[in-house]
């Protein structure tokens, strides 16, 4: 039995939002300008253990101590309009040995405003005296750059919940959105973040995103805090800008 044409209107103009949320197809907005400038910082309570990377050791990316986030620009990829990110990230110290040594990050990315996805994220390394660079061309829509933002945070709805496996390290996690707080006058979904890595290491953090700039402003584990502690525009993008 054909449906009445009126009911398949309907039922079309029902999908539509969460098809744009979806970052499939939709007119996915990423919040984020050209001139806009982040920093951030991470805090430990006073029983967090030290965080240090030890060589040889499998884990996760912790929270850079300290982070500096450029909107640089646009710039055409694949027939697409992207951002360029330019970042500066201070990592907590890594243990070669029986030193430890800072380890120092630029980072520069693009993010396809129209399906949130982050593209060639390149990395400049500097480990005490060493230098090390990589490339990657496409990142998991599930990974987070440096905890900041990841193309997961333009698909966040209201009881949004999702799981998935990394390829190809087979870490398996979900993300999930528990509900809505105000962090500094800035309303933000709360997510729940957990992943187990192969090697039996597991990582839960809670993640408050921006719900307008689909940016994260708060994160919690182990005991640490990483926040938004900045937020403005750079000299150069100021006049014009009022009123944002």
């Amino acid at each position: 039995m054909r449906k009445p044409f009126i009911s398949v209107l309907l039922l079309a103009g029902l999908c539509l939002p969460f098809a744009a949320l979806a970052g499939d197809g939709g007119d996915v907005i990423v919040g984020l300008q050209v001139g806009d400038q982040l920093t951030y910082q991470t805090t430990a309570s006073p029983d967090a253990d030290a965080e240090v990377t030890v060589e040889g050791q499998h884990r996760f990316i912790p929270f850079p101590e300290t982070m500096e986030v450029v909107v640089a620009g646009e710039q055409e990829c694949d027939g697409r309009t992207c951002l360029a990110l330019e970042i500066e990230a201070n990592m907590p110290p890594y243990r070669l040995g029986d030193r430890e040594e800072a380890d120092e990050r630029t980072i520069t990315a693009l993010i396809d405003t129209h399906s949130g996805e982050l593209l060639d994220v390149r990395t400049k390394r500097r480990l005490g005296q060493s230098t090390s660079t990589s490339t990657q061309g496409r990142f998991q829509r599930h990974t987070s750059l440096y905890h900041f933002y990841g193309a997961w945070m333009t698909d966040l709805r209201d009881e949004y919940t999702t799981s998935y496996t990394s390829r190809p390290s087979g870490t398996i996690g979900s993300i999930v959105v528990s509900g809505r707080e105000k962090v500094d006058g800035n309303e933000c979904f709360v997510v729940g973040v957990d992943k187990k890595a192969k090697s039996g290491q597991v990582a839960g953090t809670k993640i408050w995103v921006d719900v307008k700039r689909r940016v994260a402003v708060k994160l919690e584990e182990r005991g640490r805090v990483m926040k938004l502690t900045g937020s403005g525009r750079r000299p150069e993008h100021h006049e014009g800008s009022a009123g944002r």
